[in-house]
Formats: structure tokens, sequence, C-alpha cells
């Protein structure tokens, strides 16, 4: 039976919420949060147990020029292996990266111009139920990119005072639990 993963940024509200959005949209069996020192570890050690028909997503986790090689490679072992990848990010990509991901088979739902939440929302709305809006609104409001276009219009379904409220409260549970995987 196949099975759906997503391996996504634990450190702030537009980790969290894609990883929450992508768990609506596909049932997801297993949710890994990392942070940028543990992605390319915790990406090999999944990378050892992905099978035919598996489907990955990997969400709101930019890479650098010390990791971006090794998780190309990781990224090649994965899709070898019959996993179909999605890769959602809104940080900034080496255009040799994106094109090399592209070429090996994963999907590719990138732009700087909106967070990850905002992105994984717009792409699969019809799929999701109508509140799943806020966590992408609330993504957006705290990597400050609620002005962007798609966010823009995704913010203002909401009352601005309790979004922030709702964000900032999200955001300071986020950080003060960043050792306890369990929560």
């Amino acid at each position: 039976m196949p099975v759906v993963y997503c391996i996504s940024h634990k450190e702030d509200v537009d980790g969290i919420s894609s990883a929450a959005l992508i768990k609506a949209v596909f049932d997801t069996q297993q949710t890994i949060l990392v942070d940028y020192a543990n992605l390319v570890p915790e990406l090999a050690k999944l990378g050892a147990t992905v099978s035919n028909k598996d489907k990955l997503f990997v969400c709101d986790l930019g890479l650098s020029k010390k990791n971006e090689q090794r998780f190309l490679e990781i990224m090649e072992g994965i899709v070898s292996r019959g996993c179909e990848v999605t890769y959602i990010d809104h940080h900034d990509l080496a255009r040799e990266i994106a094109s090399a991901l592209k070429k090996i088979g994963v999907t590719l739902v990138h732009t700087a111009e909106e967070c990850t939440s905002i992105q994984i929302y717009s792409k699969f709305k019809k799929k999701l139920p109508s509140h799943a809006a806020f966590f992408a609104a609330a993504g957006a409001l705290t990597d400050y990119m609620e002005s962007q276009p798609m966010a823009l219009s995704i913010v203002s379904r909401f009352d601005r005072q309790f979004l922030m409220l709702e964000s900032a409260a999200l955001s300071y549970i986020i950080s003060a639990n960043q050792n306890n995987d369990k929560f």
C-alpha cells in the first residue's frame, strides 16, 4: 500500500501549516518536521524507506549552497525507487538546482513571491475544507508575506486583528515547543 510522507519546516507557522494542509489533502501517513540543520540526515533516512508508488512532499525547506548537492542526490535516489516527489517552497532556489530537480522527475512548485502554505492552499484549495484558508493566511502573516497577491486575497477574508492574534499565538506555541517533537 503506497504511503504519503511530508517533510516540512518545524520552526514556523508557514512550515507547520504547510504540513497540515498536505495532510488534509493527501491523508499523510507520516509527517516529519525538521529544521534546516537536520533536513539532509532525516531525508536520507526517509529515502531508505520509501518505495514504488509512495508520495513525498517536501515543504518550506529552503536549500543552501552547503546542502543543495546532497539534497539533489537524495532526491534522485528517492525518485529512482519509484516515489513521486513534490517540492513546494518559497525560499531562493538556484536555477541549476531547480532544473536538476525537474530533470530527475521532482514536481517543483516554487515562487519566492508567495509563502509555501499559500502556494499549497492555492494549488489544492478545491480539495481542502474552507477553514484551511486560515492556516495559509497565518503562514503568510507570520512570514511577512501577507501583502503578496495570492496571500492578500486569502488574508482579506479574515478579521485582521483576529488573524494577527491567532497567528502570533500559534507562532509562540511552535517556538516554545521546538525541542518537543511529540508536541
